[in-house]
């Protein structure tokens, strides 16, 4: 997805993850501030991990953020 935003002229600050462990929300609520958007998938294709996309969405929109997900299957709490 970095590619793609850069390919867009979007300036991105990627957040790195250990193989095999979820995103980090705290981890990206300290770079969220001032950025128009947090990109992120649902799970990792290669291990299967799931990120924490309710925590991570919710750190997005408190830095005012938009939060968009690459997720084929993802089902949503209503």
């Amino acid at each position: 997805m970095s590619g793609i935003a850069r390919q867009h002229g979007l300036d991105v600050t990627e957040v790195p993850v250990d193989v095999g462990a979820p995103a980090d929300p705290a981890r990206i609520a300290e770079v969220a501030h001032g950025a128009a958007g947090v990109l992120t998938t649902h799970v990792e294709t290669a291990t299967g991990v799931r990120h924490p996309i309710a925590e991570i969405a919710a750190v997005a929109h408190e830095a005012g953020a938009v939060c968009m997900v690459d997720a084929s299957h993802l089902r949503v709490a209503r």
